[in-house]
Order: C-alpha cells, then sequence, then structure tokens
C-alpha cells in the first residue's frame, strides 16, 4: 500500500461562478491566481456537502482558499483529440464575501458592514488576507 499522494493548494478568484455538476452532488469552478505578476488558472471540483456551500456562498469573483488532492485526468474533446487536465478535488474551501450581483455600487459598502458571516468564513478571509499581504 502506498502513502504517496499529491496536495494542491491555491489562493485566488473565482474566475466565473460554480456550475452544477449534471446528475450528481458537485460543482466545479475554475481559480484564477497571480503569482508575481502572471496569472494561472487552476480547475477546482467540488462534491457533496462542500459543493453545496460554494454554490451557496460563492460567486465570479470570490476570493478562495482551496485545498485538495491533484487529480490529472485523460478525456476526449468534441474534436475527438485526447487532452490531460490536472485539477483540485477539493476537501476544502474557504471563501470571503462577495456582493450579489443585483447589490448596486451605491448600497454594496453598506451592505458588507451588515452581512454577519458565519466564523468558517470569518477565519478563512483572515487567512486569505494574511497570505495576500506576505506575498504581495
Amino acid at each position: 500500500m502506498s502513502l504517496d499522494t499529491s496536495i494542491g493548494i491555491v489562493v485566488g478568484r473565482l474566475t466565473d461562478a460554480p456550475r452544477r455538476l449534471k446528475g450528481v452532488e458537485g460543482c466545479r469552478f475554475d481559480v484564477a491566481s497571480n503569482v508575481r505578476g502572471s496569472t494561472t488558472y487552476i480547475p477546482v471540483v467540488c462534491w457533496d456537502e462542500l459543493s453545496s456551500q460554494v454554490l451557496e456562498y460563492c460567486d465570479k469573483g470570490t476570493q478562495v482558499s482551496v485545498q485538495g488532492t491533484l487529480e490529472t485526468r485523460k478525456y476526449a474533446g468534441d474534436d475527438g483529440v485526447t487532452r490531460k487536465e490536472t485539477r483540485i478535488i477539493a476537501t476544502w474551501v474557504g471563501f470571503g464575501y462577495t456582493p450579489r450581483r443585483e447589490e448596486t455600487p451605491q448600497n454594496t459598502e453598506e451592505t458588507v458592514s451588515k452581512t454577519t458571516l458565519p466564523g468558517e468564513v470569518t477565519a478563512a478571509v483572515a487567512l486569505i488576507q494574511e497570505y495576500a499581504q506576505k506575498h504581495a
């Protein structure tokens, strides 16, 4: 039995709203992470309860911290060409607050200041901000 594993950690912003996977309880999203002026896009998949939380609390532009295992898969594209994709299968996602699209710029700041976030979210935001300050 092998204990080898690949751990993936990424901090960045969602490039679009998370997409629900068809026929299963899961979702998929991409995280844009900017390191030293170069942007990398990392695909992420969440399953079960974690996917429900991501679908409820995250939207395009939400800052997230994702931890999980790396998975590389092969698939045939629409053109029949075999492709490879490396993605993170998330085991933990910490996310910050992003105003909903229906909120106007005039009331966004007021809405954010009056919003009470779950404890896990507040802790995750603090970790993300600390990481961003160290690596700015």
